[in-house]
């Protein structure tokens, strides 16, 4: 695993997984107890973040205000996160 070096989110875990990366370039999210998910920075646009729920103790994954904010972080910062993903799998 690999710390997400573009930007922070204050109580959320964001990192790569390393091993078994695949395509399309994504990184995970994660409020510990609460919520895991994977999101596919690549996919997300001015009004979508594209994410997918791993684990979610009530069932939904970030609320509302969390998911805009990560989505103006990783809009502010995709070139970053894209040169992380590519120096870690390799593409």
């Amino acid at each position: 695993m690999a710390k997400v070096e573009a930007f922070d989110f204050p109580g959320i875990e964001l990192i790569f997984h390393t091993r078994n990366e695949h395509p399309p370039p994504h990184f995970h999210a994660i409020r510990s107890g609460k919520w895991n998910i994977r999101v596919n920075f690549m996919l997300c646009h001015e009004k979508h973040l594209d994410f997918s729920v791993k684990f979610a103790t009530d069932g939904l994954g970030p609320s509302s205000k969390e998911q805009r904010k990560l989505l103006e972080l990783i809009l502010a910062n995709r070139d970053a996160l894209l040169a992380q993903w590519e120096a870690l799998v390799g593409q």
